[in-house]
């Protein structure tokens, strides 16, 4: 099983703001503007195997991701529905 974070909003947009220390005189096109801290996010779960993968698991980014919260959303579900048919006792 792999996770990662998927970030959903344009990471690379700039503020309409920036720092500048009036001392010199700087061109507003070399100004360095702040880029939007916390963007909106997903975690996103899934196993591969050399019988398949499971589903993705998507986690909501503002859900609090505790060990019980991926035992009970994640990793359960992957262990009831997707070892069993990745995986089947009788395989032949």
């Amino acid at each position: 099983m792999d996770e990662t974070w998927i970030t959903l909003d344009d990471s690379k947009s700039e503020g309409e703001y920036y720092y500048t220390d009036e001392f010199l005189e700087v061109p507003d096109d070399w100004r360095k503007k702040p880029m939007k801290h916390w963007p909106k996010k997903i975690m996103l779960a899934i196993v591969i195997s050399w019988n398949g993968m499971s589903k993705p698991y998507v986690v909501d980014g503002d859900a609090k991701v505790t060990t019980q919260y991926s035992i009970d959303n994640v990793l359960s579900p992957m262990v009831e529905n997707d070892v069993p048919r990745l995986h089947p006792k009788n395989r032949q």
